[in-house]
């Protein structure tokens, strides 16, 4: 029911979905609206269909300082409205489902968890041939440390890099992600701190080769600050990788318990623990036996049956 238009002014589909969108329904006779990502369209009242969100994150008020003032209050705005609004709502975890419950004093039993999963690439078995050939295209070297996600302060990135200066293991580090502001300030630490030979930046790696870069890497360190699900982190479990994430929020729920945790603000503890699985096989062989088995409940077909259970659940 979007509008039927290749030549729309710059935010005209935003303002239609918020405000213009619900004239649509009586007319398309909707008996369910699934709201994916954190909005339901205002002035539903005259319509009697049933209205579901699913609310990724409430990161803007626990870290408000992350966003622009005028997002802050948009988003603000909007995701609590949907909770108003929606007869159900599906958390993507229950880190979120906590925020949702602490921040709009929502009915927790209104609210569903429904895991995520990841793009159904990182599935698939790989051939050696296939992962060298990604390590020959992408100038990746035998052995490195891998960081996915886009390149600003939320992601804690600079505590790596601190943790970097600090390993007995002299392993390289690649960072795959879209660069922003925040980029300039890593660089003036990685000059400073002589380490630009062991941090490698690389972009624009597309879905179907990011799974092939995963498993060429000898391990994944995630040390967000906070997140609502942590996908990269499912994306390296699929992949048969050992991770090392943060503690607290979301991260032992993707990560499960054959990851390792460190605080995201302790370079020391994070250079530990990085030389320790880097170091022992048996236990990097652990990490990836248990994350696999950790993981497949974020398989795609559970998403689907999981989403499908709330649906009927509305009727």
């Amino acid at each position: 029911i979007a509008p039927d238009s290749t030549q729309i002014v710059p935010g005209y589909h935003a303002f239609w979905r918020t405000y213009l969108m619900a004239s649509s329904f009586r007319k398309n006779e909707i008996d369910l609206y699934h709201g994916l990502t954190n909005e339901l369209p205002r002035f539903t009242f005259r319509s009697k269909a049933r209205m579901l969100v699913t609310l990724h994150d409430l990161i803007f008020i626990r870290y408000p300082e992350y966003y622009p003032f005028v997002d802050q209050k948009m988003f603000y705005s909007k995701s609590r409205h949907a909770c108003s609004r929606a007869d159900r709502i599906i958390a993507i975890s229950e880190q979120t489902k906590r925020d949702i419950i602490e921040f709009f004093k929502t009915d927790p039993a209104k609210i569903d968890v429904v895991y995520q999963s990841c793009n159904p690439v990182y599935y698939k078995d790989y051939s050696s041939d296939e992962v060298e050939e990604a390590r020959r295209l992408f100038d990746l070297p035998n052995e490195f440390l891998l960081n996915v996600g886009t390149i600003e302060p939320r992601k804690n990135l600079i505590t790596l890099l601190k943790a970097l200066t600090l390993t007995k293991n002299p392993i390289p580090l690649v960072v795959i992600g879209k660069k922003r502001k925040h980029f300039e300030e890593l660089l003036k630490f990685i000059n400073k701190e002589k380490i630009f030979a062991r941090v490698m930046f690389r972009e624009n790696i597309s879905n179907d080769m990011l799974p092939l870069v995963y498993r060429a890497s000898s391990a994944f360190v995630f040390p967000s600050m906070f997140e609502g699900f942590g996908i990269p982190i499912i994306e390296a479990l699929f992949s048969g990788v050992p991770v090392i994430t943060s503690t607290g929020s979301c991260f032992d729920e993707a990560g499960g318990p054959g990851t390792v945790y460190v605080s995201p603000q302790d370079e020391q503890q994070m250079a530990h623990e990085i030389d320790r699985v880097l170091s022992d096989t048996a236990l990097r062989k652990q990490m990836i036996q248990t994350g696999l088995e950790h993981v497949q409940q974020f398989h795609i077909d559970k998403v689907i049956e999981n989403t499908w259970k709330v649906y009927t659940s509305m009727q």
